[in-house]
């Protein structure tokens, strides 16, 4: 029997504390899979950070190892992997007929006939019972990627904010709008005299490293906005702490250095001051990005969603696949090499998730009218090959046509 994989779902990647997927096979050892992008395993700017690990921030970390594991759950499926209909069927709904399609498995079976020599010794290999393995996986992006065109987010000056408004009683908000600006003296009239030239306008549309200007001021940020700063007045005390919510965002390091896209993106530079409300009662659970980033209201129409909605871009290209597969042999077979390549998985989803940061908080001293101001954001989340996030867990490759056929080429190695 075929070694197959032992994989971590793409929706568990929480849980995922390495960067290689890893293989498995019927009561055998697991052994690792190296993944590149590029055929690079180091970063070029540091040997002690991994390559892939340039793909990662904040909200969403493994991102690569995240679609190498789908792509493995597809590319290792076989009908023989599971024990009972019941979940064979749960799996073949979960892949989709694009997703079988890519299975070496079907392939083998499809081709059985074929008399070259090559997939005659890899159809011998990949079905043995000896420990086969894949050992690494590669995502060869365009030339075009390759050289940054569409394929760098940097969180500073890509990311757009949202200024969001929200009312709340009894601690629940039961209203929010997007607001073109706020000031960080708002409710506070009571401050003390700002400099001339103080930052503290937040503006909806401007990039996030125009709003550090105002939001991440650091320690002295009390002789940034005042002439004379008055510690004991609870009202400059309030504005300094506002002017202080993003100082850790701005300090991560993930934030100074533009983000890796594994292909390219046309990555919206504005918003949409005007949020997508529901219809007939059903708010929109996803959308495309398209030429701006938009918020999404709840099904009422009241409230902005913070947190159940995942916009996603389409890409222009991603990668070619590659495979290295080992069989090391046994006394009556030597010992073979094989590299597999997917040549037309040409695009791919990258989701994005909203981060939300609190500039003021309904307190009953600053804030009695129940008025908190938020900021959001969006960031690359996961790549997917899912255009949609109706049934999440079924047809995860229908961004590719339903007669979709991979173009898969086996070379010895």
């Amino acid at each position: 029997m075929k070694k197959l994989l032992s994989l971590v779902s793409a929706f568990s990647l929480g849980a995922i504390s390495s960067v290689s997927a890893t293989s498995a096979g019927c009561q055998i050892p697991t052994k690792a899979i190296k993944i590149t992008v590029d055929g690079k395993e180091k970063s070029e700017d540091n040997e002690d950070v991994l390559e892939v690990k340039n793909y990662d921030n904040s909200v969403g970390q493994n991102k690569v190892v995240g679609v190498t594991n789908l792509l493995l759950e597809a590319i290792t499926f076989t009908d023989e992997k599971y024990q009972d209909s019941k979940t064979l069927k749960k799996q073949k709904d979960f892949l989709g007929d694009q997703g079988q399609s890519l299975s070496l498995m079907n392939y083998i079976k499809k081709n059985s006939d074929s008399t070259d020599s090559v997939f005659k010794d890899f159809k011998n290999s990949y079905e043995a019972s000896r420990n086969t393995n894949f050992i690494a996986v590669n995502f060869e992006r365009s030339d075009a990627a390759k050289k940054g065109q569409n394929s760098l987010f940097s969180l500073k000056d890509d990311a757009r904010v949202f200024v969001v408004k929200k009312t709340k009683e009894n601690k629940e908000v039961t209203k929010s709008e997007i607001v073109d600006s706020f000031d960080l003296a708002d409710g506070l009239d009571g401050h003390t005299s700002f400099k001339s030239d103080a930052e503290h306008i937040i503006k909806t549309g401007a990039s996030l490293n125009e709003t550090f200007a105002a939001l991440a001021q650091g320690s002295d940020a009390q002789n940034r906005i005042f002439e004379n700063y008055d510690s004991a007045n609870t009202y400059d005390q309030e504005i300094v702490t506002r002017a202080r919510k993003l100082d850790s965002t701005l300090e991560d390091e993930k934030t100074n250095k533009p983000l890796k896209l594994l292909g390219e993106f046309e990555v919206p530079k504005q918003v949409d001051n005007k949020v997508v409300e529901p219809i007939d009662g059903n708010a929109p659970k996803a959308g495309k990005t398209d030429d701006k980033f938009r918020l999404y209201n709840s099904d009422d129409g009241k409230i902005i969603q913070a947190s159940s909605t995942l916009i996603h871009t389409e890409s222009k290209s991603f990668a070619k696949i590659s495979l290295d597969f080992d069989d090391p042999g046994n006394n009556s077979i030597e010992e073979r090499k094989f590299r597999i390549d997917y040549n037309n998985l040409d695009k791919v989803i990258l989701q994005w998730s909203l981060k939300t940061v609190d500039i003021t908080a309904v307190t009953s001293t600053n804030n009695p009218d129940g008025i908190e101001h938020s900021i959001y954001w969006y960031e690359p989340y996961q790549y997917i090959f899912k255009n949609t996030t109706e049934n999440e867990k079924q047809d995860m490759f229908n961004i590719y046509d339903k007669n979709f056929t991979p173009n898969i080429t086996i070379f010895r190695k």
